[in-house]
């Protein structure tokens, strides 16, 4: 036999052989088919997958990290009372006046006055008038002044009331009664009294004359 015809017979055998030894696989069941049909499980099958590949062995999922705790509020230090309001020295304002009228009378070469406690009392009592009744106004009209000089001021401070007499001096002759009262060369003693006055602010009466004590009858 020739070698051709050998390997012929030989491939032949080998086919038959293969052909023999194939078996069918075996058929899948029913659960196994509407499984791999189900959408649903599909879905599962490839969420889970995807979270065992983000986890590798042994690692846990993130925790959130907690919300930082607020700032604590300042302290705040109480505001502090407010400061008593002082009550001006109505009497001392009423003295340190004498220091401007007697500069004043000093410049035009006059005898400074002299404080006197008689007349700074009487002069209270004429501003306490003022306060008490709201009337402005002298408490004897057509006294004569270079005897006994009497004036009355009303301003937001103490210290204004002498500077307003002072201040007219600017003024024409005949408006000049206040400061003409404290100028008189007769004028050697003098007092001061000073209140206080919702509708004025202060009221200040200043009494003159050229003698120390009580003044005349007439005048109280």
């Amino acid at each position: 036999m020739s070698s051709t015809k050998k390997i012929a017979e030989a491939f032949a055998a080998t086919s038959v052989a293969l052909t023999g030894t194939v078996t069918a696989a075996p058929a899948a069941s029913a659960q196994q088919v509407q499984g791999a049909q189900d959408p649903l499980n599909q879905l599962s099958s490839i969420g889970l997958g995807v979270l065992l590949s983000l986890l590798s062995p042994g690692q846990q999922a993130p925790v959130p990290a907690p919300a930082p705790a607020p700032a604590p509020a300042p302290n705040r230090a109480p505001a502090p009372a407010p400061a008593p309001q002082r009550t001006p020295d109505l009497k001392g304002a009423a003295v340190r006046s004498l220091d401007k009228i007697n500069a004043e009378r000093r410049r035009l070469g006059l005898v400074p006055l002299q404080w006197d406690e008689v007349k700074y009392s009487e002069a209270l009592r004429g501003s306490q008038h003022v306060s008490r009744t709201g009337h402005f106004g002298h408490n004897k009209s057509g006294y004569y002044y270079w005897h006994l000089g009497e004036n009355l001021a009303a301003g937001p401070n103490p210290e204004a009331l002498v500077d307003m007499w002072l201040n007219e001096k600017y003024k024409p002759a005949g408006q000049r009664g206040h400061y003409d009262s404290l100028m008189h060369p007769s004028h050697r003693y003098y007092g001061m009294g000073i209140t206080s006055m919702d509708r004025y602010g202060y009221v200040g009466t200043a009494v003159l004359s050229d003698r120390p004590g009580p003044a005349p009858a007439w005048r109280r």
